[in-house]
């Protein structure tokens, strides 16, 4: 929660542990047809977790990102099935695939998406110290998602390197659609959460976003990708704007 002074900032802080402690989910939870095994990483407007299929079906991991905030009226459900509709066609080599998703009966939203087991771009490119032919591939890759998903009216607004994983085969692959929203629209479900460091002046300012937002942020992206220096955690957690 971005906030304007140390107090407000405290008691930001305080209510967020406050609503992640009551969200959070214990191993063994169902969540849909699923199974929650660990915790993979959080951020300020989720929980992404490790879980798996549990309907006797088939087996499969997944990443299960669960929101913290809950939609519980008939708007917020209808909004979350048509963000979802556009995820799921979403379907890019450079794009983690959403499988499936709902909401609880108390409105919250989960997403199931496709584990990519890898390491986050910027790390990649350091541990590795591979060469600037190489980091502009990858940065390309990141771009063609990017391009795909404004073509069909999606705009991500929080490209980060966390949000880029690097596979096994050495490819991008862009995460985290959770706070994406159509073009031209500002009632997304997470319309005022942005990332520090990242965000777009106009993100910043609560305008309607552009294609222009996204851009800003892939220029942020290819600076961290070029830069040998780690990211502090305050220019990578995801905020809301109260």
């Amino acid at each position: 929660l971005l906030t304007g002074g140390a107090l407000k900032g405290s008691l930001a802080a305080s209510l967020l542990r406050q609503r992640e402690r009551t969200a959070e989910l214990a191993p063994g939870a169902r969540v849909g047809a699923y199974r929650i095994e660990r915790e993979l990483a959080r951020g300020g407007m989720a929980i992404v977790y490790l879980a798996a299929r549990d309907d006797g079906e088939y087996e499969q991991q997944i990443a299960l990102k669960w929101m913290l905030q809950a939609q519980p009226d008939a708007a917020g459900a209808a909004l979350f099935r048509r963000e979802r509709q556009a995820l799921a066609d979403l379907r890019h080599p450079h794009i983690a695939r959403l499988l499936d998703g709902g909401r609880t009966e108390d409105g919250r939203p989960w997403f199931a998406m496709e584990l990519i087991e890898g390491e986050p771009l910027d790390a990649h490119c350091r541990s590795r110290t591979l060469p600037l032919r190489q980091r502009l591939d990858l940065f390309l890759q990141v771009c063609s998602a990017v391009a795909f998903a404004h073509a069909r009216g999606v705009l991500h607004r929080d490209i980060k390197p966390s949000n880029v994983l690097v596979d096994g085969d050495a490819s991008a692959r862009l995460l985290d659609f959770g706070i994406a929203q159509m073009l031209g629209q500002d009632e997304a479900p997470a319309a005022r959460a942005y990332t520090p460091g990242f965000a777009s002046p106009e993100q910043v300012r609560g305008d309607v976003l552009t294609v222009a937002s996204d851009i800003f942020q892939l220029g942020r992206l290819l600076e961290t990708m070029l830069d040998a220096r780690p990211l502090s955690a305050s220019d990578t957690a995801t905020a809301l704007e109260p």
